[in-house]
Order: structure tokens, then sequence, then C-alpha cells
């Protein structure tokens, strides 16, 4: 599965967003949007788990403008 912070704050993973397959439908999401509502630089975090449990992240800004 793969799930976004989009509120990173420098030391925990929240996860406020997660797509993931199941047995009965395997089919995952492979994108997503989201809306900040005020103008600033947010840092996000996007977390990737295979199915063995071994993870990977990647932290990415955007300035809203």
């Amino acid at each position: 599965y793969w799930a976004v912070d989009w509120h990173y704050r420098d030391a925990t993973f929240h996860n406020e967003w997660q797509s993931y397959r199941t047995k009965k439908d395997a089919t995952l999401q492979l994108t997503v949007a989201h809306e900040y509502e005020e103008k600033g630089s947010y840092t996000f975090v996007v977390k990737v788990i295979e199915i063995l449990g071994n993870d990977t992240t990647k932290a990415l800004t955007v300035d809203v403008g």
C-alpha cells in the first residue's frame, strides 16, 4: 500500500490518506490530490510499503501561492 502525510512535521509520519490492495480487490489507486487552504510552503511525505513489509518514504515540498 501507499500512504500520504499531507502536513509532515519533521519527526512522525501521520497517515492522513492511504490506498491498499486486498484479496477481494487487487486494484490500487495510483494518484491522489490534496488542496491546501492557505498560501505557504508545505512538506508532505509519501510512504510506500510492499507486501513483505519493507517501506520507503520520500519527503517533498510544495509552494502554494
